[in-house]
């Protein structure tokens, strides 16, 4: 765990490929730059969040998180890439990004329990074109300038189905 460290910048860690438990960073107030481009995999959770200066987030190398990926309250966050993620074990949340414009799921293919992105104020478009299985809930709302969500590859959701309160 990474957290309350309000003077620190940068967090470099540009070899670090698998994370066995808990990988979080929070309440980095200063956070500017996170380097996490060669890390492939983490078992538990994935959690980033109230990083209030933190603008992109590149983990172009992360391909499956056993458990859960919480990504949230990063006020600044401009832009996710996350083009190699595959799968997730339990739930995907993305909530509560003011600026966030830019999210690359592009090779998301399962989410084992959860899939819920909402209150994304500056994101138009959603495009989770490979999401083919979302164990239990759905759920896409509250994203005020959505205007394209494209999942059509999307067969299975084992539960609750729900896209409401966004501009498509």
């Amino acid at each position: 765990q990474i957290y309350h460290n309000r003077q620190l910048a940068s967090l470099l860690v540009p070899n670090l490929q698998t994370v066995g438990q808990f990988f979080y960073v929070y309440n980095g107030d200063g956070l500017t730059t996170l380097d996490l481009r060669s890390l492939r995999s983490v078992g538990d959770f994935f959690n980033i969040n109230s990083n209030n200066k933190l603008a992109i987030l590149d983990v172009s190398s992360l391909e499956t998180v056993s458990g859960y990926v919480q990504l949230y309250y990063n006020n600044k966050l401009e832009t996710i890439r996350l083009p190699k993620l595959k799968s997730v074990g339990d739930f995907f949340y993305i909530y509560d990004g003011d600026r966030l414009a830019t999210l690359d799921l592009s090779q998301l293919v399962t989410v084992g329990s959860h899939f819920q992105i909402y209150h994304l104020d500056r994101m138009e478009v959603l495009d989770i074109s490979s999401l083919q299985t979302v164990n239990d809930f759905f759920y896409v709302v509250y994203n005020s300038r959505l205007t394209s969500l494209s999942a059509p590859k999307l067969s299975t959701v084992g539960g609750y189905l729900s896209i409401h309160d966004n501009n498509v």
